[in-house]
């Protein structure tokens, strides 16, 4: 059996993805950091069923689109991705429905339990920094950057305490070089050239010492979903209409005007533009968003 932290890294990283219709669901991926981060916390190798599904409710929340959450789901199905969990006390063929999913109620019943397998669970409890590389590597190859804090929050992450500064530096230095290999260093400038440094959908383009500050080239179609680093994928936004951006809460449509979410509430917020469906966004002349872009943000990401 192949162990070498490349090859646990490796596994982690190519999960198979529900997809049907292009709609996805992450839910396997946040089934990972939410146990990798239980790891952290010096808890048990396997954890009942009916934990998840009390916890996941706070994980929920990044399933974007159309895609529809079940908590038993990746529960079950994570056993199919190269032996990186392990399902236990569902020996029982009357278990499983006619389609191979657990039935929920002989999971919270007779107490179904799950996890990384013995062989994973020991190299991940004594590495803690290789640990903290594959919830970067999940993270990574799922979310873009601007929701990765968010899902740790979600999923009770525990950082690196003082008595492991060492491993703290060394994400720190992994994480660098990822940023350096996957992104076309190149792309930030262009959108923000394009746009003249102005957020797209408010205006705001504040500066310190001659530089933009707070504002971002953010990918339409996600870079960890192969989206394209090229100006037409790209939208400059603030920081804050950046996040709402990544997590659906608003989107743009062919004529490019803005989409606002049903579910967004923007609260007693202040000092930024509101988000108004109907509102049309500035964009270059000679290089707007892609409607393929476009079209990928609404079917996949707008909720």
């Amino acid at each position: 059996m192949l162990d070498s932290t490349e090859d646990i890294l490796r596994r982690l990283g190519r999960i198979r993805i529900w997809t049907q219709g292009g709609a996805t669901s992450p839910a396997k991926p946040l089934l990972l950091i939410w146990a990798l981060c239980r790891l952290l916390r010096g808890e048990d190798r396997l954890v009942a069923y009916q934990r998840w599904e009390d916890e996941c409710r706070h994980l929920k929340e990044f399933i974007f689109g159309k895609s529809r959450f079940q908590p038993v789901y990746p529960f079950v199905r994570l056993t199919n991705d190269d032996d990186i969990w392990e399902l236990v006390g569902a020996d029982d063929p009357v278990a499983f429905t006619s389609s191979g999913d657990l039935k929920i109620g002989y999971a919270k019943d007779k107490r179904v339990s799950a996890g990384f397998p013995s062989w994973l669970h020991e190299r991940l409890t004594t590495d803690p920094a290789l640990t903290i590389m594959c919830l970067q590597r999940v993270l990574e190859a799922n979310f873009p950057p601007t929701l990765h804090d968010d899902i740790l929050a979600a999923a009770n992450f525990a950082g690196p305490t003082p008595d492991h500064a060492d491993f703290a530096e060394h994400l720190k230095f992994k994480t660098y070089l990822s940023f350096v290999r996957q992104r076309d260093p190149g792309f930030r400038h262009r959108v923000l050239r394009a746009y003249e440094w102005r957020c797209a959908v408010c205006g705001y383009a504040a500066t310190h010492r001659g530089r933009a500050v707070s504002i971002d080239a953010a990918h339409i179609h996600w870079l960890c979903d192969d989206g394209p680093s090229c100006t037409a994928n790209g939208l400059a936004l603030c920081a804050t209409h950046h996040r709402l951006f990544d997590r659906g809460a608003f989107t743009i449509d062919d004529d490019l005007r803005v989409i606002v979410s049903r579910e967004f509430d923007p609260g007693r917020s202040a000092g930024i533009a509101p988000l108004e469906s109907g509102r049309c966004i500035s964009v270059p002349a000679t290089e707007p968003p892609g409607a393929q872009f476009l079209n990928w943000h609404r079917e996949r990401i707008f909720c």
